[in-house]
């Protein structure tokens, strides 16, 4: 299943595939989102854009 990936602002991204999610912030690697989303706004990526964000950044490690 593609992800689905969101620049929600200040920097962040998140990342959710499979039902599961991730987050970038600045300076850091993914990490698991730990907390509910209840609202998802932000910018949506398109194929290259994220292709750059993996090149830069990697995937998250998504694990069973």
């Amino acid at each position: 299943m593609r992800p689905l990936v969101v620049d929600v602002g200040g920097g962040v991204t998140v990342w959710v595939q499979d039902g599961r999610g991730w987050q970038l912030k600045p300076g850091e690697s993914w990490r698991p989102l730990d907390a509910p989303v209840p609202c998802l706004g932000g910018d949506v990526l398109n194929s290259e854009q994220i292709a750059q964000l993996v090149w830069r950044a990697g995937r998250p490690e998504v694990r069973p």
